[in-house]
């Protein structure tokens, strides 16, 4: 801000001085068509006398034919020199908007110079700032590029694992089979457990009336020695 301020204030002592020339010449163009102005209406005065004294000596003879003819060419050199002053103030106006529409283009120059030289200061701080800005840029393309290559990795280790959790998933439906089997053997070697117990208590049963009549057999086996040994004697 203080940098503009100081810049406007340098563009003040200009604008006033064209400013003042402005109001020279328009005071000069102003005198000009007065003058001119003035001119035209004595001009026209004096022609409107010379044209009735004219008319006053045609009444009265033919002698001021002469004086006459030279009032006309007057009159007419007048009536010329009164459009060239209407011509001329013409000029001076114009010349006049000239002038100030050239003072409004100084103005507007200087405006627009003030503004370019605002933006020439700022021109760094953009520069900067769009340093800054493809700075950051990249550091977000970077970022963006290592997301993505984790983003890779992670989908390949997902795909990894899905591999292997359908490998885990058929090793368990196998040793689910397996155990199923083993389950089923277990349940024929139970079978098979009870029916050698079943016969083993069979046999225990068996051998309790083997050793029965084994002793039963002794017993008659004794008491028969023991007869013939009586009859002997």
């Amino acid at each position: 801000m203080g940098a503009s301020a100081g810049l406007f204030d340098g563009q003040l002592p200009l604008a006033t001085s064209a400013q003042r020339e402005v109001d020279t010449l328009r005071r000069r163009a102003q005198d000009s068509a007065t003058c001119l102005l003035e001119r035209a209406a004595g001009g026209g005065g004096r022609a409107e006398e010379e044209e009735a004294a004219g008319g006053a000596d045609s009444q009265g003879g033919g002698e001021g034919t002469e004086e006459q003819r030279a009032g006309v060419e007057q009159q007419e050199q007048r009536k010329e020199e009164h459009q060239t002053t209407l011509n001329r103030l013409k000029e001076v106006r114009q010349e006049e908007q000239r002038l100030q529409n050239a003072v409004k283009l100084k103005q507007v120059l200087h405006e627009l110079l003030a503004e370019q030289q605002a933006l020439e200061e700022v021109k760094p701080k953009r520069t900067q700032a769009l340093q800054r800005l493809h700075k950051k840029q990249d550091e977000l393309d970077g970022t963006k590029d290592e997301l993505d290559r984790m983003k890779d990795e992670l989908d390949r280790k997902k795909d990894e694992l899905d591999g292997t959790k359908d490998e885990l998933d058929g090793k368990k439906d196998e040793l689910d089979r397996k155990q199923q089997k083993v389950e089923q053997e277990r349940d024929k070697l139970d079978k098979m457990q009870d029916q050698v117990d079943q016969k083993r208590e069979e046999l225990a049963v068996l051998q309790q009336e083997v050793d029965s009549y084994r002793k039963e057999s002794e017993s008659c086996l004794q008491s028969s020695k023991q007869q013939r040994t009586e009859l002997q004697l």
